[in-house]
This record gives structure tokens, C-alpha cells and sequence, in this order.
């Protein structure tokens, strides 16, 4: 007589069951990689954003000829002017959920506004402190934040010494 050399129903089951939750676990860590890879790109973008605004504006800022509030206060304010290396006056603000730039002739953006985010942009503050040799210290600081998917907030702060 011939041995049936057949696998069994329930060696086919448990087989496949093996199979689909050796499946579940790879497209388990496949779908965390691409979270945190979407994350991870999120705070990127947010990272070059605030930090290519906050360089914009300490470049113009520490060769400012004037600024356009006293410090002698250190209270923060909402937004800053103050006269450019060209005599230009130039002022600093929050406008429509961006960081704005305006002169006399044009208003550009310093973030974009690519997200429909609400308080995209939040706490932008500028203060003024005077140093020992008459030039004014300005310190900016403001946060960029996005809530989808997952919450992600980035601070920024730093300061620039005027020249003039």
C-alpha cells in the first residue's frame, strides 16, 4: 500500500495562519516607518522655514540704521520697524499666519503658507534691550506649529547686536 503523501487541512491552516501574522507584523513596522518618516519630514520643513526667516531677519537687522522702538523697555512687541543699510524703513509683522516683511513698495513673506493650519504661526515677539556701548540688542522669537497627523511645534529664538 502507498503512503498518501498529502499535507492535511489543518497543517495548510496553521501554515497559513504562520503566514498572515508573519505578514501583519512586516506591514505593521512598514506603516510606522512611513509615520515616522512623515513626521520626520514635517519637522524638517518646519526646521528650515523658521530657521531661513530667522537668518533673513537678523541679516537685516544687524546692519539696520535705526530701529523704530526705544528700549527701554524689555516688553515684547508685535512687530518691529526699522530703517534699512539703504535708508529704507522696513517693518517686521504678523500677517495672515506668516512672518511679513513690508516696505514702502512691497510685502514679501518670510514663511510660506502652504499648510491650512490655524496658528500656523504663533507668539511672534520681538524686544530690545540696550548694550553697554549704545547698540541695541534685539531679540525675535516665535513658533512654528502644525497639527496634522501628529502635533509638531518648533520654537525659535535668537538675538542680533545692531551695528549702527
Amino acid at each position: 500500500m502507498q503512503a498518501n503523501r498529502a499535507f492535511t487541512l489543518l497543517e495548510l491552516l496553521v501554515a497559513t495562519a504562520a503566514t498572515a501574522l508573519l505578514m501583519l507584523g512586516v506591514s505593521s513596522l512598514f506603516i510606522a516607518f512611513l509615520n515616522t518618516s512623515h513626521k520626520s519630514k514635517i519637522s524638517q520643513n518646519l526646521r528650515e522655514e523658521g530657521g531661513g526667516a530667522m537668518q533673513q531677519m537678523l541679516v537685516q537687522l544687524r546692519s539696520a540704521k535705526g530701529i523704530g522702538f526705544d528700549c527701554l523697555t524689555s516688553d515684547p512687541q508685535s512687530q518691529l520697524t526699522f530703517i534699512d543699510e539703504s535708508g529704507q524703513e522696513i517693518r517686521y509683522f504678523e500677517d495672515q499666519d506668516r512672518i511679513a516683511s513690508a516696505s514702502a513698495t512691497s510685502t514679501y513673506y518670510l514663511t510660506s503658507s502652504k499648510t491650512n493650519e490655524a496658528d500656523y504661526l504663533q507668539s511672534l515677539s520681538f524686544r530690545c534691550f540696550n548694550s553697554p556701548q549704545e547698540q541695541k540688542y534685539i531679540e525675535i522669537s516665535f513658533s512654528l506649529n502644525i497639527t496634522k497627523v501628529r502635533a509638531t511645534n518648533l520654537e525659535f529664538t535668537s538675538g542680533v547686536v545692531t551695528r549702527n
